[in-house]
């Protein structure tokens, strides 16, 4: 269940205060920052601390158990908020995440989904590249047909990528001449399921199936599928959309497992020069495919949560990737991003006033800003509480309380607050770490001080 929070009229309109559960209590926000811009949260803590378990619960507040297919059995715990959000966006490139699923009977047209999931657990594909692609590109044209303003978006997501605005969209008919024959005769949909084809029978499965199946067969009549196999191309930019089927047709072959995304190619601006996606590397598509579909779906006022984006990035994109995500949705206001990560390269660049850190193993928050700018030693020791072998910030500071209380034999205030790191971090530390000998000499200068 959720909570709105009392007072809310001074605070931020859509943002997630705490989530409860048991005896646990997790703050995503500090509350005396009251500002209509977006706020971003970070999650962090060790394997199996809870951070995938922790989105999922917030999520589950705010969706009608019957339309969602849940990942488990338990039950979230209570969410405190201003005000539940307007759209919740669920972005994650892992097969193991635990976001919750639409019941099939349930999905709703792409512009009307208060709840959308970004992700490929539910890509029916053996290439599931492609497949993610493939659900983006659905969603990008129906964005195209009824949200110009999110398009608009989408336009600044590619330049912001360094693409062209225009995409050059192939897809491929998985139906043969014979079966399109076959079906036109006694309309069974099993003749449209062999071979190639992968029909999405649940489709056909309500109420509107009789519509559904004499829509088919006036697509096969008009293009003339009984004799020639196409591949339906499909340019459009800001200006125009042109495609040789009606862009309606399309979508209805896509939503039925007959239309099949094969290529997508742009313009890179820097060579001038067309690409396919799909050659792209995989951290140049996940950017590609994931901002894409957030930008398909989000508006004010908008809860979107992320699982570990830094998989498939390489450690530049990883550092680039939080600053292009606030620039990408700068316009949007009163936005949330929740994001749990591995990453220190993401926390270095949480340089504003309205980022934050939490930290599952201590449920504590941290202001985003203090945390940024630096090493990434300094984010595994004072973020992620796993410093590793040698860690060079630890060692600097070590040997900076070394040299100056040698000199002074008084222990500052900024000393102590080293030591106090360096004791909670030896725990963390392997036996033959040489900053363990180091502590050990600060001990006895705190102790004869």
């Amino acid at each position: 269940m959720y909570i709105n929070s009392i007072n809310h009229a001074k605070e931020n309109y859509n943002m997630i205060i705490s989530y409860n559960k048991g005896h646990k209590s997790y703050k995503f926000y500090n509350r005396t920052y009251k500002n209509s811009e977006n706020i971003y949260t970070i999650i962090v803590g060790k394997n199996g601390s809870g951070k995938s378990r922790l989105l999922n619960g917030v999520i589950e507040n705010f969706i009608p158990h019957n339309l969602i297919r849940k990942h488990g059995n338990s039950k979230p715990g209570e969410v405190i908020c201003t005000e539940p959000p307007k759209k919740i966006i669920a972005v994650s490139t892992s097969p193991y995440d635990k976001f919750p699923l639409i019941q099939p009977q349930y999905y709703e047209p792409i512009i009307n989904t208060f709840y959308s999931y970004i992700g490929i657990r539910d890509v029916k594909s053996f290439d599931i590249s492609l497949g993610f692609m493939s659900k983006i590109i659905k969603e990008l044209l129906y964005i195209r047909l009824g949200k110009e303003g999110n398009y608009l978006e989408v336009i600044n997501v590619l330049k912001y990528l360094g693409y062209s605005e225009e995409l050059i969209i192939t897809f491929e008919i998985g139906t043969t001449s014979t079966q399109v024959k076959k079906f036109l005769e006694d309309q069974d949909l099993s003749n449209l399921s062999k071979g190639p084809s992968k029909l999405h029978r649940y489709f056909f499965e309500d109420q509107f199936k009789t519509e559904k199946i004499e829509k088919l067969k006036n697509i096969f009549f008009e293009y003339d599928f009984r004799k020639e196999k196409r591949l339906p191309i499909v340019t459009m930019n800001v200006e125009y959309i042109h495609s040789e089927m009606h862009i309606h047709d399309l979508l209805f072959l896509i939503e039925c497992g007959i239309a099949r995304l094969k290529d997508v190619e742009i313009m890179k601006l820097e060579t001038e020069r067309i690409h396919k996606i799909n050659e792209a590397s995989s951290g140049q598509q996940c950017i590609f495919t994931t901002f894409l579909g957030i930008a398909c779906h989000i508006e004010d006022n908008s809860l979107i949560v992320i699982d570990e984006p830094e998989i498939s990035l390489h450690p530049e994109w990883q550092e680039r990737y939080i600053t292009l995500l606030m620039e990408t949705f700068q316009n949007y206001k009163n936005c949330h991003f929740i994001i749990a990560t591995h990453s220190p390269q993401i926390i270095a660049r949480l340089s504003q006033q309205n980022c934050f850190i939490l930290q599952m193993d201590e449920m504590e928050l941290k202001n985003g800003y203090e945390m940024a700018n630096n090493s990434v030693d300094f984010q595994l020791a004072n973020v992620f509480n796993a410093p590793g072998f040698k860690n060079e910030y630890l060692a600097r500071i070590s040997f900076s309380i070394i040299s100056k209380v040698g000199k002074t034999n008084h222990f500052d205030d900024e000393d102590l607050r080293n030591f106090e790191l360096l004791k909670s971090q030896i725990k963390n530390l392997q036996n033959n770490d040489p900053i363990k000998n180091l502590f050990q000499l600060i001990k006895e200068l705190k102790k004869n001080g």
